[in-house]
């Protein structure tokens, strides 16, 4: 498993899987925004939940990537007794207080050398993938921010330093993506490097795409009004410190006060077994998928150095880190 990850220690900055328990984050050196405390639960049939549903994500092999959280409620201000008076309502949250990092130009440039449209290719199904079930940042979102700002500048943009972009995008990534030629790449590339990284990027998108995301019902969506856009779960930058990087840390600074939309919410009737199920197999392919990044990040050069404090104890005991 890999820098995406969250694992129990003593700084309080995020939540424990699939619980109202707060724990730290040590996704990478590049930490994401702190976000409102979770609502602490005082059901005790909702507390005594969170072993089971920890094991549950740590079998499925994704405990180190995402923050979940059981709630009665969507948003910490909205009453429970108000949008469910029965108590059977309970929402399953994927809420990340940070955003890994992932170093993507090495591996690009790498696949460049096989194909020159693989780069692209490689880029869109990995984020692709992840951002079907979890909110990715990458040079897309800094390039709406450049407008954004340059909108707010109103012809004044010398006064103002705005990071490149554009100039920190590789020439790549204007490529078309390749369809069929792709999966005889994965298994015919030059090198067992690449082959490798193609056939873990087209693994990932499978098990993302085993399934639709779920559209939200009525009552979710009035409980969103108020809330702010979610918060990343993982930066994807070309290079260090590029411009991605910069508009990533300066984005706060757009943020209101508001209390941030989890990147997933998965409703559930307690009293209902098929809804409970139908919540968990959701869950269980979101945790496989998040999974597989994990394998293909572990796999992509230039992100050695980003790995968790968990890896690291791993590796000192002889731990296995697959």
């Amino acid at each position: 498993m890999g820098r995406l990850a969250a694992c129990r220690a003593t700084t309080p900055r995020s939540f424990s899987p699939f619980c109202g328990c707060c724990v730290t984050s040590v996704l990478s050196p590049r930490s994401g925004k702190s976000v409102p405390s979770p609502v602490h639960l005082s059901n005790p049939s909702i507390s005594q939940s969170e072993a089971s549903i920890g094991d549950f994500a740590h079998r499925c092999g994704s405990d180190r990537f995402h923050h979940g959280l059981l709630s009665e409620v969507v948003d910490e201000y909205v009453d429970a007794g108000e949008s469910d008076p029965d108590g059977q309502r309970l929402y399953l949250f994927l809420h990340p207080d940070s955003a890994a990092f992932v170093v993507a130009g090495p591996t690009l440039e790498l696949l460049g050398k096989e194909h020159p449209r693989l780069p692209a290719t490689f880029y869109y199904l990995f984020t692709g993938a992840i951002d079907r079930w979890v909110y990715v940042y990458d040079y897309r979102n800094a390039e709406d921010r450049v407008q954004m700002l340059r909108d707010w500048a109103d012809g004044e943009e010398e006064q103002y330093e705005i990071a490149d972009v554009a100039g920190s995008t590789p020439s790549c990534m204007k490529q078309k993506v390749l369809t069929r030629s792709v999966h005889a790449l994965s298994t015919r590339g030059k090198t067992g490097e690449t082959r490798a990284l193609i056939k873990a990027a087209l693994e990932l998108e499978r098990i993302s795409a085993t399934m639709q995301r779920p559209e939200y019902p009525d009552d979710v969506r009035e409980q969103l009004g108020d809330t702010n856009p979610p918060l990343p779960a993982a930066l994807v930058v070309f290079a260090e410190h590029d411009a991605i990087e910069a508009h990533f840390e300066d984005e706060p600074q757009s943020w209101g006060e508001a209390t941030p939309e989890p990147n997933l919410i998965l409703p559930l009737n307690a009293f209902d077994p098929e809804s409970i199920q139908s919540a968990f197999h959701t869950l269980a392919v979101v945790c496989q998928t998040l999974a597989a990044a994990n394998r293909l990040i572990d796999l992509m050069p230039g992100n050695e150095k980003w790995v968790t404090e968990s890896e690291e104890d791993d590796e000192s005991s002889g731990g296995d880190r697959s």
